[in-house]
């Protein structure tokens, strides 16, 4: 197993801080006249100047907490300490072409640029952290879930939370989003989120153009899935017929775990015949099929690929889908 080192910033900057600076600027050079207090509309002029220069001001200094310095960056200011990965900037073919083995006709490929970086979750959102900020578990694999004779006697409490419908995921972002504003730790123009497909698989190949984030082969010894059909000519390798701890396996280039089975993903939006390419695409908003992206334990190796597509019923609980999280800016 591979070890990345985690390059951690803190403390980040407090909100406090940014209210400082911005009062700074506003302050800054001016003189109270005792005599005269009114202020004439040069004044008021200035004052709208020294404002503009505040909103500017915070707004910098809030870019300059929320990036990180390079990829693989990790922070986990949150309450939850859930470990995320920086992702920076960048532009990158995604889906696949005709010659990729196990090629699927929804995969075309488009060219993607996201113009602004975001954290994604290092790992899968798991159990305990799930039942810290929500009522109940609905894992499958879970000491009082369906398949719990399957987990006898193991922790799951780091095993992947699945079993959940997309907008019980998104309750969880949203509860974590308004919490960490509470505390002071979130800025408002940025917010926990499901990462859009795009970024998911940006941040899955990490820079690489093969067809999984290891090269175009893929054995369940560096991802949790039907180990006895792995991906294209790789060795045959264990079948564990459930999930695993989150982190059993190597990252990719960028230090993110299991974006290759354990459990498909939910992304942002709706499931489409192609996937949106351009600049900054935006999730579908309607739709028959939710998007989930990575494959499973339960799945054959080729699924697990960076371009596959998987489409889920938004009706239906499976053990076989989870989440990670994003930390995005909001425009």
């Amino acid at each position: 197993m591979q070890h990345h080192t985690e390059h951690n910033h803190f403390p980040r900057t407090p909100l406090k801080i940014l209210a400082i600076v911005a009062m700074a600027i506003m302050l800054g050079g001016r003189e109270v006249n005792a005599e005269n207090p009114g202020s004439s509309s040069l004044e008021t002029s200035d004052n709208d100047t020294r404002q503009s220069e505040a909103s500017n001001a915070v707004r910098a200094v809030e870019a300059h907490a929320f990036a990180g310095e390079k990829p693989g960056d990790v922070r986990e200011d949150n309450e939850l300490n859930l470990k995320l990965v920086w992702c920076p900037p960048g532009t990158f073919i995604m889906g696949s072409q005709p010659g990729e083995d196990e090629y699927r006709t929804n995969e075309h490929r488009v060219q993607v640029t996201l113009s602004r970086g975001f954290w994604i979750g290092k790992y899968e959102v798991v159990q305990e952290e799930w039942d810290q900020l929500m009522e109940s578990n609905p894992s499958e694999f879970s000491p009082t879930g369906q398949a719990k004779y399957k987990i006898f006697g193991k922790s799951t409490s780091r095993f992947p939370v699945e079993s959940l419908l997309v907008e019980e995921a998104e309750a969880f972002c949203n509860r974590l989003t308004e919490r960490e504003r509470s505390a002071g730790r979130l800025p408002t123009n940025c917010c926990y989120t499901l990462p859009t497909e795009a970024q998911w698989e940006y941040a899955c190949r990490a820079g690489t153009t093969t067809a999984t984030a290891f090269g175009d082969q893929l054995s369940s010894a560096d991802a949790n899935f039907k180990g006895f059909v792995p991906y294209n000519g790789a060795k045959r390798g264990p079948f564990l017929f459930r999930t695993t701890n989150v982190g059993s396996y190597r990252g990719n280039a960028w230090g993110i775990h299991d974006m290759h089975g354990n459990v498909w993903e939910y992304c942002a939006g709706w499931y489409t015949d192609v996937a949106p390419g351009g600049t900054d695409p935006e999730a579908t908003t309607s739709g028959t099929y939710r998007i989930g992206k990575g494959g499973s334990w339960f799945h054959d190796g080729r699924y697990s690929r960076s371009a596959f597509r998987y489409w889920i019923e938004p009706d239906m609980r499976q053990g076989t889908v989870g989440f990670r999280v994003a930390l995005t800016e909001i425009e």
